[in-house]
């Protein structure tokens, strides 16, 4: 009787990492900043793959905010957790306070006043190579890009109150519940902690 040996050699192969423009963001909901509240939030999805649907590196990923076609930089005058200048925000940021992220779903609260339109745009960074989406814009009621994303419903405003149902402003901390309500009478509450 004949014994055979076999032998295996596991081969890894490697395939190298494209670096493509990224896909799109899409914005899924906006409101506009509001004086009683004291800020503005912005919702949205920042797809992880380029162009042609290949996946990216979220650590080489980041998105910018526009306020009338300026890139912002968030810095800690504002924003409290933020401790150095930041325009090119990473991929994954959040502080739980302002910035908030959850699979590819972001969420900000802002508080500049001025303005005429927000806009936000995926970065893609490999080395000393830089790749940019389009800039997709809200005006504060009808999302310019894909208009389809809230089923053809509009924010018509936002609530802010504490847990005993008590109306806050932006300069409250603790739990927070923020309620979208839509205007077709939808709404969405979600609890955020300050």
């Amino acid at each position: 009787m004949r014994k055979i040996l076999l032998l295996l050699t596991a081969v890894t192969l490697q395939f190298p990492v494209m670096a493509q423009t990224p896909a799109t963001p899409t914005i899924s909901s906006f409101s506009d900043y509001y004086a009683l509240q004291g800020y503005g939030e912005i919702s949205f999805q920042l797809p992880a793959n380029d162009t042609e649907n290949n996946s990216l590196d979220t650590e080489k990923l980041f998105y910018n905010i526009y306020f009338d076609d300026k890139a912002y930089t968030f810095t800690n005058d504002w924003y409290s957790k933020v401790t150095t200048d930041m325009t090119d925000v990473p991929y994954s940021y959040s502080d739980n306070l302002d910035f908030f992220v959850s699979g590819e779903m972001h969420d900000l609260f802002f508080y500049m006043e001025d303005y005429s339109h927000v806009g936000v745009q995926s970065i893609y960074k490999d080395g000393e190579k830089e790749y940019r989406s389009p800039i997709v814009y809200s005006d504060g009621q009808v999302v310019t890009a894909i208009s389809h994303l809230d089923n053809g419903r509009r924010l018509a405003k936002v609530v802010s109150t504490d847990l005993m149902g008590r109306r806050v402003d932006a300069s409250y901390h603790g739990v927070v519940l923020l309620t979208k309500v839509y205007d077709n009478g939808e709404s969405h509450t979600v609890k955020v902690v300050k």
